[in-house]
């Protein structure tokens, strides 16, 4: 029965890769993806370039590009580093969520074109609640090759809490008087707190307390264009709204289905 499941599993990829096979004219995102050049934590910080990948992952956020989306995320860690190498500590579990996207790009999803087409195979395989310790305990035998599989569902769903924290920074930098570090704590505890056990607060609280005071300093940082901060603001905060937006009704539909399916199963034996 097991091996059974397991083919079924890879004709499922398989069919999915397939259908997304057509679609993938331009493979050129896909070899900066799987480029660790493009992921390296010492390649200093660029606001062109983060607000590039904001605005070609914003065109269609219903297909969210993986390259730019991932190298958005990564890049808004290198400009934490830039402020403070313990904030970059701090984000270095961002960091090891991008990488797990990354590795399941190259091993699992290599003709998926956006993310969501990577979500929904999850959710039709039914290993979208794996997170690599519980997989054992869900059905995952160790000849299972999602014996040790992280799930791109619940690491993206993590990634929107910590874009969801940036929004609030920024909201804070542009229209507070609030210093940096009083901005990116009460971000934290806003957001991403309430969402994490008592020593994870803890840990974070510490290394959230070495993020310098200077707004100024934050600002030069994330906008090296001054008097492009508007424009960039809206267009980020705009790009975080349509993501959200899709998000939850991405996850409430499949719930949904599942749910039903569920009942239909349970009064049909």
């Amino acid at each position: 029965m097991d091996d059974i499941n397991i083919e079924k599993d890879k004709d499922i990829i398989k069919d999915n890769n397939n259908k997304n096979k057509d679609k993938n004219i331009d493979n050129d995102w896909y070899d900066k993806l799987i480029n660790d050049k493009n992921f390296d934590s010492k390649l200093p910080f660029n606001s062109d370039r983060l607000f590039d990948y904001l605005e070609s992952a914003a065109e269609d956020p219903e297909h969210l590009k993986p390259f730019e989306f991932l190298g958005a995320i990564y890049e808004f860690t290198r400009a934490f580093g830039e402020l403070s190498s313990a904030l970059s500590m701090g984000f270095s579990d961002i960091t090891s969520k991008v990488e797990i996207w990354r590795i399941l790009f190259k091993k699992f999803y290599k003709n998926c074109t956006d993310l969501q087409s990577v979500m929904i195979t999850e959710v039709m395989m039914g290993i979208h609640e794996l997170n690599g310790e519980n997989n054992y305990y869900l059905g995952q035998i160790k000849e299972s090759p999602y014996y040790t599989y992280v799930s791109g569902t619940r690491t993206l769903l993590r990634l929107s809490w910590f874009l969801d924290f940036l929004r609030n920074i920024f909201k804070q930098m542009i229209y507070s008087d609030n210093a940096f570090n009083l901005c990116v704590t009460n971000a934290y505890q806003d957001v991403l707190a309430p969402r994490h056990p008592w020593l994870v607060r803890k840990g974070a609280g510490l290394a959230l307390s070495f993020a310098p005071k200077d707004k100024k300093f934050a600002m030069k940082i994330f906008f090296s264009n001054l008097s492009s901060i508007f424009k960039y603001y809206s267009n980020f905060i705009f790009f975080l709204f349509k993501v959200f937006i899709y998000l939850l009704l991405f996850i409430s539909f499949f719930v949904f289905i599942l749910f039903y399916l569920f009942l239909f199963y349970s009064f049909t034996l």
